[in-house]
């Protein structure tokens, strides 16, 4: 988190997806310190980074619902879901 924390105002669209990335691959084994993370650091998150990691939590899938051509799941997530 250190790392993220250090690079998350990075503006660099490969730096915003590495952040996206890590925080994704923590939903599975480290869910609950993901979720206190986001509900502590969130808002000064990559904005593209959070809808990801929120979508997954949410989910368990990437961003894109293949079924629905596209169509986002943001829309499902409420503050709730990171408690």
């Amino acid at each position: 988190m250190q790392n993220i924390n250090r690079l998350k105002n990075e503006k660099e669209i490969l730096i915003t997806k590495a952040i996206s990335w890590v925080l994704c691959s923590m939903v599975k084994l480290h869910r609950q310190a993901l979720k206190n993370y986001l509900s502590k650091h969130g808002g000064s998150l990559p904005k593209i980074a959070l809808r990801e990691t929120l979508v997954k939590l949410k989910t368990g899938r990437k961003t894109k619902d293949k079924k629905n051509k596209g169509v986002m799941y943001i829309h499902t997530i409420t503050p709730h879901d990171l408690t």
